[in-house]
């Protein structure tokens, strides 16, 4: 479980870590996947890591698939950002099955979506099925309260017992705020009544 409040860098730094610690440990090739539901937070993220830090920026890429012109990574190890059933058409119709890809992050398990669950259920059965599969499953949360990750969490327990997830909690660098520290919610009552119904970029703008 890796937990942390919004803006304290799970999403871009977590995997970072995660994979220099894999490839601190053994030589051998390294994939992860950062499982997200839309293509606008996979372009926002490889983005900022092309922009802000450009030195590890070769590590990361997009792939959902032939129809959007992506191609599978071709370094060695890498960190790609895929779409939950991208990636399970993958572990279906890819040879091997996938397996350059064994540790799966999944983003924001709080709010997941279908797909996110299906794909999450998938790996948990498979696990269960073959604890020496492995695969290496990680949810990432900024909270630990809504009924979908307690859902999810129960289903874990009840396979692998209480105490066989980790917990590891990000923090924001001494001194530094988060986003959510160094902004103000907005009232309902300013925002327009239709505002939950609007697509994202629609909120934005408003």
């Amino acid at each position: 479980i890796v937990t942390g409040e919004p803006g304290a860098g799970k999403t871009k730094d977590m995997p970072l870590a995660l994979l220099g610690s894999l490839l601190a440990r053994n030589n051998q090739a390294q994939g992860i996947a950062i499982i997200m539901e839309t293509k606008e937070i996979q372009n926002a993220l490889l983005d900022h890591v092309r922009r802000d830090h450009s030195g590890i920026a070769q590590w990361f890429s997009i792939w959902n698939g032939d129809p959007d012109g992506h191609q599978w990574p071709q370094h060695e190890s890498f960190i790609i950002l895929v779409q939950p059933l991208r990636l399970f058409w993958r572990v279906l119709h890819s040879s091997p099955k996938a397996d350059d890809v064994q540790h799966r992050i999944y983003d924001e398990i709080h709010d997941a979506s279908p797909w996110q669950l299906f794909l999450v259920s998938h790996d948990i059965s498979q696990l269960v099925a073959n604890p020496k599969c492995g695969l290496h499953v990680f949810l990432m949360s900024a909270t630990l309260e809504t009924p979908l990750w307690k859902a999810i969490e129960a289903t874990a327990q009840h396979n692998f017992g209480r105490d066989a997830m980790g917990h590891v909690n990000v923090a924001c660098p001494p001194g530094m705020l988060s986003p959510a520290k160094r902004t103000k919610e907005i009232p309902a009552n300013l925002l327009p009544a239709n505002f939950d119904q609007l697509e994202w970029g629609q909120q934005v703008c408003h």
